[in-house]
């Protein structure tokens, strides 16, 4: 526990490209499914970080391992170069990137994330205080709506030093 609230704090090794952070081991998760998911996240040290929050499938280490990682995914993301977040996803084939225009801090985010019964993704991202920051409605190069995911939420170090990222919550709503 922290000024921010109950967080789980995931913290990389010390060593350029070491990653941590929290995922779903098996897929079991689609945009078929009409749901809302809602994330609380937070990164304490912004420099020399790769960051990525939300569903793919692939591992925690593919999603951070790389500015452009290969597979099927939609979320949040920090390359190490980025000062805003991005919202980005790709069809196993081409990526799209999105700049939410929100400087990346260390405040807490709300993701929001709303599958639409396969017709679509509406992303919305929220400061502490839950006041709307950016929203993007994904429609090019999504994942198939059958595609199994999974949920990441992670980081990489860039740098010698050891990097974190805290995951408050992910609540995923209304699975039907």
């Amino acid at each position: 526990t922290n000024a921010s609230g109950l967080m789980v704090v995931h913290t990389t090794g010390a060593t350029i490209g070491d990653d941590a952070g929290v995922f779903q081991n098996n897929l079991g998760m689609n945009r078929q499914f009409s749901s809302l998911s809602l994330t609380k996240i937070r990164l304490p040290t912004v420099a020399n970080t790769r960051v990525f929050v939300g569903f793919t499938d692939q591992t925690l280490a593919s999603m951070v391992g790389a500015d452009n990682p290969a597979g099927n995914y939609f979320g949040l993301q920090k390359r190490a170069a980025d000062t805003n977040w991005f919202w980005t996803q790709r069809n196993n084939v081409t990526t799209t990137r999105s700049d939410t225009t929100i400087a990346i801090d260390t405040t807490v985010k709300f993701m929001r994330t709303d599958f639409r019964g396969g017709t679509g993704i509406l992303f919305q991202l929220f400061n502490s205080t839950f006041t709307f920051q950016s929203v993007f409605n994904g429609a090019a190069n999504q994942p198939l709506s059958t595609v199994q995911m999974r949920f990441v939420c992670g980081v990489e170090t860039q740098t010698g030093a050891a990097r974190s990222i805290e995951h408050g919550y992910t609540y995923l709503i209304g699975a039907t």
